[in-house]
């Protein structure tokens, strides 16, 4: 049982890890210099230190500002693109420091399969609305903070976002381009 809630802990993480890159690494910086929040991992303790704040505060305030514009969005899109499997890795690795590699791959192979879907769905709609720009940053810091306060209704929420992806490829699939209807 405790592995289990340990990896629905690790999927909520990795999603948020999916949905923005920086803003949910934010977040844990935060709880752990402003409340404590502290668990043993020397990832966040390395993240704590003023060098690697600047940065992490720069692409947080450019995903956020930047994805309201069209080329921004795309910009955010491709970096997010790269970076979601490393980033839902790291997420897992933060959140879980006692992760095994098979807890890893799976957060990382998670924060991919999304984003590979957010990324098909940007480019065919082109250009998403504000709301959903601001829904993305939500959904992220609400799974950072479920993965830590409510593992397993995080994860739950990680897997519903799986079966979202998952229905959304289907109606892809079903897409015919000669009559523009589904």
């Amino acid at each position: 049982m405790i592995y289990l809630l340990m990896m629905m802990t690790g999927l909520a993480a990795a999603a948020a890890g999916a949905m923005r890159l920086s803003l949910p690494l934010l977040v844990l910086v935060i709880l752990a210099q402003g409340w404590g929040f502290c668990p043993e991992s020397p990832v966040l303790e390395w993240l704590c230190q003023p060098v690697t704040l600047v940065p992490l505060v720069f692409w947080t305030l450019f995903e956020v500002v930047g994805s309201r514009t069209a080329l921004g969005q795309r910009v955010v899109q491709a970096v997010q693109f790269i970076g979601a499997p490393l980033m839902g890795a790291l997420l897992v690795s933060v959140v879980l420091p006692e992760a095994s590699w098979l807890q890893l791959l799976t957060g990382s192979c998670l924060a991919a399969v999304l984003q590979l879907v957010q990324t098909g769905y940007i480019f065919r709609k082109g250009f998403l609305p504000w709301w959903f720009t601001l829904a993305q940053d939500g959904l992220a810091v609400g799974l950072v903070l479920m993965a830590l306060g409510a593992p397993w209704l995080g994860g739950m929420v990680a897997l519903g976002l799986v079966g979202l992806a998952l229905y959304q490829t289907r109606q892809w699939q079903q897409f015919n381009p000669a009559c523009g209807k589904y």
